[in-house]
Formats: C-alpha cells, sequence, structure tokens
C-alpha cells in the first residue's frame, strides 16, 4: 500500500500517529468517528508530498535524487580510459555526445579526455582509490565537494571539513599519489563546471521529469515487493538518478538506509533497465558478505581490475547476486522474470534484446545460468537463502556502519 505525507510531516511523527489511528481503528469497540477518521487522513496523504510505502508498521521512505555534483564527477571519470575495470564510467558513446554539445558551444571537445588522462596512471593500479566513486553521496552541492577535494589532496588545511574525510584519507587515501590525483582532479571539477557542465545539467534534468516519475511509480509498484524482505528495519531507500553513470552502478548504504546510483532514464525503453540496476545494487548490499561467508573467505576483498588476483572474488559476488535477484524475481514478480533475464544477457554481451526476445522464455533462464555459471552447491545454498530470507528464517547483515559496492554492467564480464 502507497500513501503520501504532508511535506511538513516529520517521518518518525507520521508513523506514531498512523500507529495509533490503525490501532484504535482495529479495535472489536473502536467508534465509528475513529474509523472514518482513520479513511480520511489516509485519503487526504494520498494527494501530497513524499512517498510512503509501508512493511508491516514501519513507513518506508523513497527517496529520488538528482544532483549535479554528483553528475559532475562521474561525468569527469567517464573521460577516464582505465582498461578492462569494473569501476570504469569511461563510454565512448558518452564522450561522442558530450563532444557534439561542447562543440555547438565552441568548446574544445577534447580538453576534458586530456586533462583526465593526466591522472589515470596513479588511477590504475591503486584499488584504494576506486573508492573515490563512493565520495560524492557524501556531499550536498558542488562547493562542499570540491572543499572536501582540496582537504583530501592536502591543498586546504586544518580540520576536516566533513566528518567522514578523515575515515576516508587514512584508509584510502594516504598516499601522496592520492593527494597528487584529488589535487589535479579538483581542478578539472572546477574549470568543467564553470565552463560547460553547469548548464548543460539543468538543461538535460529538466527534460527528463517525466521519466523520473514513471522510474519513480515502477519503483514503488515494484521495487520494494522485490526487496521487501531485505528491507526490514530500513527506514528508506536512496537513489541517485545519474546522467553520467554511463555503464556500472553503485551501492552503499547504513543502518537506516539502502542506495544505489544508476544511470538516469534517457527514454521510456531504459527505464526498466535503470530499475533492475537499482534492484542490483542493492541486493549487493545485503548478499555479499553472506557470498563471501560461504565461500570461506569471509575477509577478502576483490579487485575490479580484470585479470587481476582478486578478480574471481569479485566475479563471484557477481553471480551471486544475478542468481539472487533471478529468484526473487521468480518467485515475487514472475511477470517481470522475462525483461530481467534480457536485461542481463543483452548486458553481458548475449546478443541485443531484439533477438533475445524471440526466444522462449526456458531457453532465455537456461542461457543466463550458463552465463553465470554457478556451481550445483552455489545455486543450492543461495536458493535456500533467498527462501530463508522470504519466510523470515534469514536476517540481512547489520549495517551499523556505511557499506559501499559497485557492480560491472559491461559487455563481456560474464565472457
Amino acid at each position: 500500500m502507497f500513501i503520501r505525507k504532508s511535506r511538513g510531516c516529520r517521518s518518525y511523527e507520521f508513523s506514531q500517529y498512523m500507529k495509533m489511528m490503525s490501532f484504535l481503528a482495529g479495535k472489536p469497540m473502536a467508534s465509528k468517528q475513529y474509523h472514518v477518521l482513520f479513511l480520511v487522513t489516509l485519503a487526504f496523504l494520498v494527494s501530497s508530498g513524499k512517498c510512503l510505502s509501508f512493511s508491516g508498521s514501519e513507513p518506508m521512505e523513497i527517496i529520488l535524487r538528482t544532483e549535479v555534483h554528483v553528475d559532475l564527477f562521474f561525468h569527469c571519470l567517464a573521460h577516464m580510459d582505465i582498461g578492462q575495470d569494473a569501476s570504469s564510467l569511461y563510454s565512448q558513446a558518452y564522450m561522442g555526445r558530450i563532444s557534439r554539445e561542447k562543440i555547438q558551444n565552441s568548446l574544445d571537445p577534447a580538453w576534458l579526455t586530456s586533462e583526465m588522462d593526466k591522472i589515470k596512471d596513479i588511477y590504475i593500479p591503486d584499488q584504494k582509490l576506486r573508492m573515490v566513486n563512493f565520495l560524492p553521496f557524501q556531499f550536498m552541492n558542488v562547493e562542499q565537494l570540491l572543499e572536501g577535494l582540496k582537504w583530501l589532496s592536502g591543498d586546504l588545511q586544518g580540520n576536516s571539513p566533513q566528518p567522514f574525510l578523515p575515515f576516508f584519507r587514512q584508509r584510502y587515501f594516504s598516499s601522496p599519489e592520492a593527494q597528487s590525483f584529488f589535487r589535479t582532479l579538483t581542478e578539472i571539477l572546477v574549470v568543467e563546471y564553470q565552463t560547460f557542465y553547469r548548464e548543460f545539467w539543468k538543461r538535460q534534468n529538466g527534460q527528463r521529469t517525466a521519466l523520473k516519475e514513471r522510474f519513480r511509480t515502477l519503483f514503488e509498484e515494484s521495487g520494494l515487493k522485490l526487496l521487501g524482505p531485505a528491507l526490514k528495519g530500513k527506514k528508506s531507500v536512496v537513489i541517485y538518478l545519474c546522467l553520467s553513470m554511463t555503464r556500472n552502478g553503485r551501492g552503499f548504504s547504513s543502518g537506516d538506509y539502502f542506495g544505489a546510483a544508476v544511470k538516469f532514464p534517457e527514454q521510456e525503453n531504459e527505464i526498466l533497465r535503470s530499475f533492475f540496476m537499482s534492484i542490483h545494487e542493492m541486493t549487493h548490499l545485503f548478499l555479499d558478505e553472506w557470498t563471501l561467508r560461504q565461500s570461506g573467505h569471509p575477509d577478502a576483498t576483490g579487485s575490479t581490475l580484470s585479470g587481476s588476483e582478486r578478480y574471481d572474488i569479485h566475479l563471484l559476488k557477481e553471480k551471486a547476486v544475478l542468481y539472487a535477484d533471478y529468484l526473487l524475481c521468480k518467485k515475487i514478480l514472475p511477470i517481470f522474470l522475462t525483461d530481467y533475464l534480457l536485461t542481463f544477457l543483452e548486458l553481458s554481451g548475449e546478443g541485443d534484446r531484439g533477438n533475445l526476445a524471440r526466444l522462449l522464455p526456458t531457453k532465455l533462464e537456461k542461457l543466463f545460468k550458463a552465463r553465470i555459471s554457478l556451481t550445483a552447491k552455489t545455486v543450492q545454498m543461495l536458493e535456500t537463502f533467498i527462501w530463508n530470507l522470504l519466510n523470515s528464517r534469514e536476517s540481512v547483515p547489520d549495517m551499523k556502519k556505511e557499506k559501499f559496492g559497485w557492480q560491472p554492467m559491461t559487455p563481456g564480464t560474464f565472457r
């Protein structure tokens, strides 16, 4: 059931009020006045404010965000060629489109790629630097982002401007090379934002309002059903729709919410792909820890660089999530199963969607299972895990600390 709350109503107060009204209306001796008041309240709330859904007695808020500082950051990363790497956003198609926009505005289309080339040799060998992919979500605007990056580079002295930055610096960005990376990246971001991206983002974001609302409706009606068993105890789902999320997704969480960043659909037929990607990202958040534990490597860290020593760990987590989402679709929303299979078979390089759509559903399932190539033991354990999750016999990991992850959705990943 989905209702809307008044923009001025705080979530906690709202949920407590609704609990009280539900309780009173459900009493055997409840008066007709309580029943009427309860129904009138629901009818009123349907028409205004942020979306809330209810799982049990707790409200679940769906927050869709479009932020220029997030898009700016990934826009620049999309111009950095780091080879076969799951963290790569490098996209010739995206760059071609940006180049055409810049030429129309009498700007040098090659400048950004040339500048990003100066720092890619620092990024490529340093797996810790991949964590830059999660920095933008910690800031509220461009000014905060630039200030934070300057502090990480060492150019801004004194106390950290944001409380989370010392953790990132100490754990991931302590090397002189990392500081150099941030120094140059900050300079690039400033120029690109001022000369081109600020106005470009305003135009593009304004043109996609209807697509954003269609995505919201789809997630309200279907996303919460698929993720429902894993969302127990969460207060919200946060999804960034990013203009520059070209090839991959990003997942992040805390004790209160699951979050994902996916591509902002450009047209109607891309909405389902972004929807499935958001589900994929958030499944990682509750499944990865279990996957590593079952594999006998609970403390293992994967590598996103194709062919590297720990890349097999990364692939194992990917395959487990793909199969888990397949099971969730099959058991909770079978009407979406064919679309799910088509989406990820196309992304993994099995063929174009038009040709794949001609195959029978049973053939698609066979191709999908062959593509991810999990052992019979792993398949059985995943099926048991999902069954237990759906029947409240399995709990998701306690995420009091923030977690982050990204998933490769590039052609050839599972070849």
